[in-house]
């Protein structure tokens, strides 16, 4: 086995549509989720939890919070090979929730993370493959329930969870909402 005595730290620059931008210090064995789960470590320190995440924390609590369902990320990194830069997707969800750490790339000197606001939805519950998709416009929560789930498949406990229309109401109409049946 090979022991580290001592990684080498470096900043990274995060930009986009996030409460928490700018350089970073990660290490040479960090990856992007671990960048991630820093940044929302510091917030939450600064910050109490909101409503959306105490719901996400009820009802699906085998999901890690650095997910960001609602964000793209992308990570901007330098090309050795090519006078461009190369542009890398980060999917946290297939990482989270497949094990795919080619979707959760180690960070490098240089990299910048680009965290953008997205129009994706996600279907989480007791079914077999949660899915996370492009919300298009004639899109029902019927048929995304049923994208997800097989008919052999209990289709009351899946919930979807639609983050943008969840911060459009007070906390008390989320509570309400919350103990509907689906």
């Amino acid at each position: 086995y090979v022991e580290l005595i001592k990684t080498r730290f470096f900043k990274v620059l995060v930009t986009g549509d996030f409460s928490s931008t700018g350089m970073f210090p990660v290490s040479a064995t960090n990856r992007v989720s671990d960048l991630i789960e820093s940044m929302l470590n510091l917030e939450r320190k600064e910050h109490s939890f909101s409503i959306v995440d105490s719901l996400l924390h009820k009802y699906f609590s085998d999901y890690s919070k650095n997910i960001l369902l609602t964000k793209d990320i992308f990570l901007i990194r330098n090309s050795s090979s090519a006078p461009n830069v190369e542009i890398i997707e980060v999917d946290l969800f297939n990482y989270y929730l497949n094990g795919d750490f080619s979707s959760n790339p180690t960070l490098k000197e240089g990299d910048i993370i680009n965290i953008k606001n997205s129009n994706k939805v996600a279907v989480l519950g007791d079914i077999q493959k949660p899915i996370r998709i492009n919300l298009e416009n004639n899109m029902s929560y019927g048929y995304l329930v049923n994208l997800a789930i097989k008919k052999n498949e209990n289709q009351n406990i899946a919930k979807v969870i639609n983050y943008k229309m969840l911060n459009q109401y007070s906390n008390n109409e989320i509570d309400r909402i919350s103990k509907i049946d689906p």
